[in-house]
């Protein structure tokens, strides 16, 4: 009963030495840089010469040339006609949109990609609007996600426990088992439990503003209990703005300067836990048995 007690206290030094050595990794919003958005994309009406700080992708403008010309520092690049719009023959990051056939104070609307973004889905562009012409899905990590999209029209789904499905239209948003009466402006979800704001409360939830008649109201659900792997906007969904990011943890750390927990690449951030509560019960059986052997 010695050895088996000296290979119990040896087996629980072992377990709480590991748990000590390898804590939850602290993240400190101080050191937290600004994480780049999966997607990035916006459209806004801009005169010749605006800015937009991005990827041009797309110019809605009434024309009847079949091509236009971008002037950047780097050379001209040819606009082509596509259906309602007129798209960079190649991939193209400007600063200022300046159009060589337009008048110096014509306004037209621009969509593009900001500078950062790591991934532009397959669009179409139509009525001032990004048209999603496949499904955009991207994994959830221990990360968390950030969504923010304004004007939404079409469905998209948080999947994993607890999933839930939106569904906007021009008159009503369903979310979950929850209808919204009006016209939804902006949606925005977040999945983000490893962030604590300073009343502690975890991040988790979605919160749409809605118009209805001449006023409007915001409807909301905090503290979903979501353990989302995916989210999906579904093929159609169309928009005026949306960003997605996939480091929601980094990204509240670096907006609100408060610190976030990380998970360590390979899901184990929990494994010191789990240490301490394995060595706790070792202790604790130990403890049991030195006082049956005593008796």
């Amino acid at each position: 009963m010695r050895v088996m007690g000296r290979t119990a206290l040896t087996l629980v030094f072992i377990i709480l030495l590991g748990a000590y050595l390898n804590p939850p990794h602290v993240q400190a919003a101080s050191v937290v840089s600004h994480p780049s958005p999966y997607v990035d994309l916006h459209s806004k009406v801009i005169k010749n010469g605006g800015e937009i700080d991005g990827v041009l992708l797309a110019v809605e403008v009434s024309s009847n040339l079949s091509k236009l010309t971008l002037v950047t520092p780097n050379g001209s690049v040819t606009l082509l006609k596509v259906g309602e719009v007129y798209v960079p023959a190649r991939r193209v990051m400007v600063d200022n949109v300046v159009v060589s056939e337009l008048p110096y104070n014509a306004t037209f609307l621009v969509f593009y990609s900001g500078f950062s973004a790591r991934y532009v889905p397959p669009l179409n562009f139509s009525r001032g609007r990004f048209v999603l012409t496949s499904p955009l899905s991207m994994n959830v990590s221990n990360d968390g996600f950030y969504l923010n999209i304004t004007y939404p029209r079409g469905s998209l789904v948080v999947t994993g426990r607890n999933g839930m499905d939106f569904i906007f239209k021009d008159s009503y948003t369903t979310a979950g088992n929850r209808t919204f009466n009006g016209s939804p402006i902006k949606a925005g979800l977040v999945y983000c439990v490893r962030c604590e704001t300073k009343t502690r409360v975890k991040m988790t939830g979605y919160n749409i503003e809605m118009k209805l008649g001449s006023g409007g109201y915001e409807g909301h659900l905090a503290g979903v209990r979501w353990k989302p792997i995916g989210v999906v906007i579904e093929r159609g969904f169309s928009f005026e703005n949306l960003t997605l990011y996939d480091n929601c943890t980094r990204l509240i750390a670096y907006t609100y300067r408060v610190n976030c927990t990380t998970i360590s690449s390979g899901g184990y951030g929990d494994v010191p836990l789990v240490l301490l509560g394995i060595g706790v019960g070792v202790l604790l059986l130990l403890v049991i048995l030195r006082w049956g052997e005593k008796r």
